[in-house]
């Protein structure tokens, strides 16, 4: 089970879960993702297995597993080891940010996306926020959560 602080394995696989587009434009699931890594990267990988990872009831993938799981997500292998909070924060808004982008297909957000590095992290989470809402504006056709 992820941790609440969000450093544990299964809470990040989650997230990437959660967050990651696959290239049908739909987030990934275990199946989608095992079956992209064997196509793209051509390593078998299974979805018990996936799925095992994203509830913790797996927790030490191997060294080639973190790597596609890396490649296949976008981030870093070092996301799934780290344990400062600033870091993996900086990193998920990152995330979230370029799906975002993908998804709206908004180029010049993206440029202005990479200067807010130096950017208060108070800022950055603002924005990954506005981006999440427009994000899931998008995906729900346009209708409010309380539509």
């Amino acid at each position: 089970m992820p941790d609440d602080d969000g450093t544990s394995l299964s809470s990040k696989i989650s997230f990437l879960f959660g967050t990651v587009l696959a290239p049908s434009g739909e987030l990934f699931t275990p199946r989608t993702l095992a079956a992209h890594i064997q196509e793209r990267f051509d390593v078998k990988i299974s979805h018990t297995y996936l799925w095992q990872l994203r509830t913790g009831e797996r927790d030490n993938p191997t060294k080639q597993h973190i790597e596609v799981l890396s490649s296949a997500f976008g981030v870093t292998p070092a996301f799934f080891f780290a344990d400062d909070e600033e870091y993996l924060a900086r990193v998920r808004n990152q995330v979230q940010a370029l799906q975002a982008m993908k998804t709206t297909k908004v180029d010049a957000l993206q440029a202005r996306v990479l200067e807010l590095n130096d950017a208060e992290p108070e800022v950055r989470d603002r924005i990954a926020q506005l981006i999440n809402l427009a994000l899931n504006l998008h995906r729900d056709g346009g209708r409010d959560e309380e539509d």
